[in-house]
């Protein structure tokens, strides 16, 4: 099961993709521009990107919480992020086709990063995939539409919807 997500050529996706050279080319100014995102304006900023309708207060503060406290976290963040590189997803195509189990595409609609074509693409190299669109929903569909994910899911797996 996948939710809007990076494949391809389009990893990181575009905007992020400057966030990435700086974290190469100047290690110290990309780890403090990933620092940003544990503060207020820093984490709004990111949620608008990848919500339709950004979670706020103390549910936005509890996404970072673990970004913010841990040193060891921010150090792994800037690690992976010097590391995205169109080759990662690009390399994994053969084995994506090559997957023959069952694939849910659970995407949101909404989604500027990674837009509907994206999936459809990933519906056609798949073997055996559907493409499940989640109108009114992002990047993070967990946050925009829980409800919504969960359904798809459940029909997917062939069991009842969970009770949020």
């Amino acid at each position: 099961m996948l939710t809007n997500c990076d494949s391809y050529e389009h990893f990181p996706p575009k905007g992020f993709d400057v966030m990435v050279k700086m974290t190469r080319g100047a290690p110290l100014l990309g780890k403090a521009l990933l620092r940003t995102f544990t503060t207020g304006p820093g984490g709004g900023y990111f949620l608008k990107s990848v919500c339709v309708r950004p979670p706020k207060g103390e549910r936005a503060v509890a996404i970072f919480e673990g970004f913010a406290e841990s040193k060891a976290t921010r150090r792994d963040a800037l690690r992976v992020t010097q590391s995205l590189h169109p080759s990662v997803t690009l390399d994994a195509l053969d084995a994506l086709r090559a997957f023959t189990k069952p694939v849910l595409l659970a995407w949101g609609e909404s989604d500027k990063l990674f837009p509907l074509d994206h999936a459809r693409r990933l519906e056609a190299d798949f073997t055996d995939a559907r493409l499940e669109v989640i109108p009114d929903a992002s990047t993070f569909v967990m946050l925009d539409q829980p409800d919504a994910l969960a359904k798809a899911i459940s029909e997917f797996i062939g069991g009842p919807p969970p009770q949020l």
